[in-house]
C-alpha cells in the first residue's frame, strides 16, 4: 500500500564506504521529514555495511545486505521494488542533496499533479567542477518522448518519482552491458506516463571521481560501446514506439529514434559515435539494431509500425548528409 506523503529514498550502495556516511546526513537533514531511506548494500560488502550502521540509530533507517551481487540497477529494481511511500527518489551513495531538496521538488509534483517527475539542476563537484540542467518534457506523450530522445540525459533520474506511475513503468532493464544507458529507457517509459517538472536550482551536488561508473563506459572499446549503444536504442524503441495514438505518429516516434542512433547531433551526448561511418556502415548498424529488436522480441515491428519500417530506414538514410555520409572526420 502507497503511505500518502511519504518519500522512500533508495540508496543502492556497493564499496561505498569512503562517501556513504557524507550521502546519509544529507538525507537526515532534510526538510521533508517525512521519509523512509531503504540502503541496499550489494554482495559482500562488510566496509560499507559498518559505514553504515551508525544510521540504523534513526528510525527511518533500514538497510539490506545481500550476499548475492545484484550491480547497480539489479540493486536499485530491489528498492524501487520494495517502497512504500508516495514519492521515489533515488539517491546514489556518492552524491550529496541540499537540505530542501526533497521538500521543494515534493511541492513541485503536488503543484503539478500529472507530472510523473520532479527533478533540479545539478552541480558537479570533485574532479569536475560545472553545472548541468534538463529542459522540462512538456506536452502529450509524443511530444515528452521525442524532447526526451534528443537530449538523453540522465540528470531526472535522480529526481522525486511519483511511485503509483513508477509502478506502471516498472524497473530499469537489465542487460550484458551492466544496464549501460538503460535510464534512458527507464525516463522514457516514465515520459510516456506524465510530464516531467524541472526546479531550476542547483539543489543535487554529483561528485566526479575516477570510480564513477559511467565514466568507464568511455573507457570501452568501440565495439562494445557500439553494442550498448544499440541495446539502449532497442529498448528506447519498444518504450517509445507504442505510445503513439495512431500509425503516422508511430512511424514518426521510429524515424526520429532511428535519426538519433545513426546520427549524432552536434552538441548531443552519444556513447556510440558515428560520424565517422560511411553510409554502409550505418546501414550495417541499423540492421545490427533490428536484430537486437527481433531478439528480445518486446516489440513487434510489423504490428506497431506496419510492414514499411524498413522503408522509414531507407528514408532516414537518404536524409543523412553527403559529407557525414562518406565517413568525415568528427569535429
Amino acid at each position: 500500500m502507497i503511505q500518502p506523503g511519504l518519500i522512500t529514498v533508495g540508496v543502492p550502495v556497493y564499496r561505498g564506504e569512503n562517501f556513504i556516511a557524507e550521502t546519509l546526513r544529507c538525507i537526515q537533514a532534510q526538510t521533508w521529514t517525512n521519509l523512509e531511506v531503504l540502503i541496499s548494500i550489494d554482495g559482500e560488502d562488510p566496509a560499507s555495511w559498518e559505514a553504515c550502521r551508525p544510521f540504523l540509530a534513526d528510525p527511518r533507517v533500514t538497510i539490506t545486505q545481500r550476499g548475492v551481487r545484484l550491480d547497480w540497477a539489479g540493486n536499485l529494481n530491489w528498492l524501487i521494488y520494495h517502497a512504500t511511500g508516495e514519492y521515489f527518489c533515488y539517491q546514489q551513495q556518492d552524491d550529496l542533496i541540499e537540505a530542501d531538496y526533497l521538500e521543494k521538488l515534493g511541492q513541485s509534483l503536488a503543484a503539478n499533479p500529472a507530472a510523473a517527475v520532479a527533478y533540479s539542476d545539478v552541480k558537479w563537484f570533485g574532479l569536475h567542477v560545472g553545472h548541468a540542467e534538463n529542459p522540462p518534457l512538456t506536452g502529450g506523450p509524443v511530444d515528452r518522448l521525442l524532447m526526451h530522445l534528443e537530449h538523453l540525459v540522465w540528470i531526472p533520474t535522480r529526481g522525486l518519482v511519483r511511485r503509483s506511475l513508477l509502478e506502471r513503468a516498472g524497473g530499469l532493464r537489465v542487460t550484458e552491458f551492466r544496464s549501460a544507458l538503460e535510464e534512458q529507457v527507464w525516463l522514457a517509459k516514465l515520459a510516456r506516463l506524465g510530464p516531467f517538472v524541472r526546479v531550476p536550482e542547483p539543489l543535487y551536488a554529483k561528485r566526479y571521481h575516477e570510480g564513477a561508473i559511467h565514466g568507464h563506459w568511455h573507457q570501452w572499446d568501440a565495439e562494445r560501446r557500439m553494442n550498448a549503444w544499440t541495446v539502449c536504442f532497442a529498448g528506447l524503441v519498444a518504450a517509445m514506439v507504442p505510445a503513439g495514438r495512431t500509425p503516422r505518429e508511430r512511424e514518426m516516434l521510429f524515424a526520429a529514434i532511428l535519426r538519433r542512433f545513426l546520427v549524432n547531433p552536434q552538441g548531443r551526448w552519444a556513447l556510440f559515435d558515428t560520424r565517422e561511418l560511411t553510409l554502409e556502415q550505418r546501414r550495417a548498424l541499423a540492421e545490427h539494431l533490428l536484430h537486437r529488436i527481433a531478439a528480445e522480441g518486446e516489440i513487434d515491428l510489423t504490428v506497431w509500425v506496419g510492414a514499411g519500417y524498413r522503408q522509414i530506414l531507407d528514408t532516414v538514410l537518404e536524409e543523412i548528409p553527403a559529407s557525414e555520409a562518406a565517413g568525415s572526420p568528427a569535429r
